[in-house]
């Protein structure tokens, strides 16, 4: 993961690169966020707020790939995306990512593969599943474990039905009410010790962007932790306190 790092695009296959957008194009491109959601959320993730039906729709459709051949999905994805064809939102996000151009996508319906003749590409459901490790890793991708629905909850009781549904609602209304997680590490970034001018940060590719965050959230966790250690006036209520692990060692790329 580490060769992510500088690079403008990472090799696929012989014909496909794709895309690292830069921290710029992430803030200022709705094409983004569209083509990261279809690729990287997974199936649960998007259904959760329908707990009574999650765990048959993933079973049915294990991924958003699978939608795309299924009149009734299509249907479901299009409102929530509050767009008029999931099959030509998905093709734009293979576009998106891959530099390529949107005409040259066909969807075999019979086959259930998605075919880019010019690149010699053909995309089924392990191919889709492969593309998504890649944009995932590239995007930094965490799924909110809190908005997503338990295994086996269709099968609950409708009074735990209805409290996890009421949970949902109230997690989902604050996750709106927070800012950008983009726009939040970028002044981080700012205010740290080793100050980054902002022109630099909207240059970098977002995969090195995301890596820099963390390591300085790593290195404020550290800090922290270490001024606890030092301090005269902590003392643990049960045994010694252990010197703190340097953030270097733990941070990883």
């Amino acid at each position: 993961m580490a060769s992510y790092l500088f690079q403008s695009v990472v090799p696929y296959n012989d014909n496909i690169n794709i895309h690292q957008p830069t921290v710029e194009e992430v803030l200022t491109s709705d094409e983004y966020k569209k083509s990261s959601q279809i690729v990287c959320m997974s199936v649960r993730a998007m259904f959760s707020g329908i707990p009574r039906h999650v765990d048959e729709i993933e079973e049915k459709y294990p991924t958003t790939f699978d939608m795309v051949f299924s009149e009734e999905m299509s249907h479901m994805l299009e409102e929530m995306f509050k767009v008029e064809s999931l099959s030509e939102v998905i093709i734009n996000s293979f576009a998106y990512w891959t530099n390529t151009h949107p005409q040259d996508y066909k969807i075999l319906h019979n086959s259930q593969k998605i075919v880019n003749e010019s690149k010699e590409w053909i995309i089924d459901r392990e191919e889709f599943e492969k593309f998504q490790k890649v944009v995932r890793a590239i995007t930094c991708y965490a799924p909110n474990e809190d908005l997503i629905a338990p295994k086996g909850i269709s099968s609950s009781s409708d009074r735990r039905i209805e409290i996890f549904e009421n949970i949902y609602k109230g997690r989902l209304r604050n996750q709106q009410k927070i800012n950008s997680s983009l726009e939040r590490s970028i002044i981080i970034a700012q205010i740290s010790d080793g100050y980054i001018p902002i022109e630099e940060i909207k240059k970098m590719n977002i995969y090195h962007f995301n890596k820099l965050s963390e390591a300085i959230a790593e290195k404020d966790r550290y800090r922290i932790e270490w001024d606890v250690y030092v301090s005269s006036k902590f003392m643990p209520t049960t045994g010694t306190l252990s010197v703190p692990e340097s953030w270097r060692k733990s941070f990883k790329i």
